[in-house]
């Protein structure tokens, strides 16, 4: 026995959304235009999931409000903007002008010269520079060329004392012996080691007076000698002692040590 089932109804809800309040500015909303329809009707078979919330309308700010940021559009240039900026700009113009006419006046005031002057004094001293350094690279050669012949004048001391020696039964015939020898052999050595300190003893006045020619006394202003050999210096000194020697006459209880008691 069959039975048949009747297809079960299919039922539609239609869900009814109502509608939100909508903050409008009033610049955006007037009395002669109609409100958005936002009434979607969703069926339960299609979907599930619950409506969306209508968007809500923003009013958009007032211009005075806008920040300038740097994500802020670029706003349009207009007379009103032109006309705070050009004074700004021309105040800073002119304190950038006070600012260079200061330096360029300061500039002024130094005198060409003692700038021409200075440039000369420092070339002065770079060729003396340079001739003090050729004349130590001489020196230098110099003192070389003496150490080896000293060492050379030893070497012939050796050899005459080896050839004294080898003389010894002759000088000793004649009445000398080795002890005699050795003594004229040391007095020669004495000689020429005395010879030598005299050379290098020239070679250092020569370095020292090769020296003092770049040298400036800051008494008398001249060159060749320092402040404690002037003598300017000297004989201000001098002047002064006999000056207080004599006013130190003029007292009774000082008396003067001349050096004489």
């Amino acid at each position: 026995m069959e039975t048949s089932e009747s297809p079960p109804t299919q039922t539609t809800l239609t869900s009814f959304v109502q509608p939100s309040c909508i903050c409008l500015s009033p610049s955006t909303t007037s009395s002669s235009s109609p409100p958005p329809s936002l009434l979607p009707s969703l069926s339960r078979k299609r979907s599930r999931s619950p409506s969306p919330p209508p968007p809500v309308a923003v009013s958009p700010p007032a211009p005075s409000v806008v920040a300038l940021t740097a994500a802020a559009p670029a706003l349009p240039v207009t007379d009103e903007i032109i006309q705070e900026v050009i004074p700004l700009l021309v105040t800073r113009l002119a304190r950038h002008d006070g600012v260079t006419n200061e330096v360029l006046d300061e500039m002024d005031e130094i005198p060409l010269e003692g700038i021409e002057s200075v440039k000369d004094d420092v070339e002065s001293l770079r060729a003396k520079l340079a001739s003090t350094d050729q004349e130590t690279v001489t020196l230098s050669v110099r003192v070389e060329t003496l150490e080896k012949r000293d060492e050379d004048y030893q070497e012939i001391d050796r050899l005459k004392i080896t050839k004294l020696r080898s003389q010894n039964n002759a000088t000793t015939r004649q009445g000398m012996n080795s002890v005699e020898i050795l003594q004229i052999v040391a007095q020669q050595r004495v000689t020429n080691a005395i010879e030598g300190l005299s050379f290098l003893q020239q070679l250092r006045d020569r370095l020292v007076a090769n020296q003092k020619t770049a040298v400036t006394c800051y008494k008398c202003g001249k060159q060749r000698h320092y402040k404690d050999e002037c003598s300017k210096l000297k004989n201000q000194n001098y002047g002064n002692q006999k000056g207080n020697e004599g006013k130190a006459r003029e007292d009774p209880n000082f008396v003067v040590d001349n050096g004489n008691a």
